[in-house]
């Protein structure tokens, strides 16, 4: 099981779009943590009485990944896999090696 935590954010108005992403964010982290066993911390935070155009906002371990519109699910995945490339190392294989393991 991978030790990495990695963060998804919402940053939300009270609009259709941003409704619509939260939705879709809780079913995919579920399944992200299902499929993948990653250790995911999903957090909504409402945002009222400020421009709409600029809502749904969606941080990804501190990086905005979505602004303004419904994410697409791929757009989601590829950031939660970019962020575990970037943290882990890659084995002889390419595939990301257990963060408990020797690296050296």
């Amino acid at each position: 099981m991978w030790t990495l935590k990695i963060a998804v954010t919402l940053y939300k108005g009270l609009d259709y779009n941003s409704v619509i992403t939260e939705r879709v964010l809780k079913d995919l982290v579920i399944m992200l943590e299902k499929e993948y066993e990653l250790d995911i911390e999903f957090n909504a935070i409402d945002i009222p009485l400020v421009d709409e155009a600029s809502f749904p906002k969606i941080v990804v371990n501190e990086k905005i990944i979505v602004e303004g519109r419904i994410p697409g699910v791929d757009e989601v995945v590829d950031a939660v896999f970019d962020i575990i490339k970037e943290k882990t190392p890659l084995g002889p294989a390419g595939f990301p090696l257990p963060l408990t393991a020797n690296t050296t």
